[in-house]
């Protein structure tokens, strides 16, 4: 077995793992626990994919492009590093 592949795959799922929570799990969890404001759902989902989605890819791009030169393997980093960084966030709505 290919190690870089292994790994490759157990980055790509913990990289893909809050879109994935919050798109498949979110609107099931919300569905069964709060049955009457599915409206409201939709509403805040939007908010939180093109409040924080779109700042964060753009953010992201920019300094993936802006480092690139410093740091070859950067546009790993910002990937890494910012599912890293949701994970708490994550959890926390889960929580609540």
């Amino acid at each position: 077995m290919n190690k870089c592949y292994v790994f490759l795959v157990a980055a790509s799922a913990f990289r893909f793992f809050g879109g994935y929570a919050l798109g498949f799990g979110g609107a099931t969890f919300w569905e069964h626990r709060y049955a009457d404001h599915l409206t409201q759902y939709s509403y805040m989902n939007t908010v939180v994919v093109v409040g924080g989605g779109l700042p964060a890819s753009m953010l992201g791009g920019f300094l993936s492009d802006k480092l690139e030169r410093k740091y070859g393997n950067i546009k790993a980093l910002v990937c890494g590093l910012g599912a890293l960084a949701a994970t708490p966030f994550i959890a926390f709505t889960y929580i609540i």
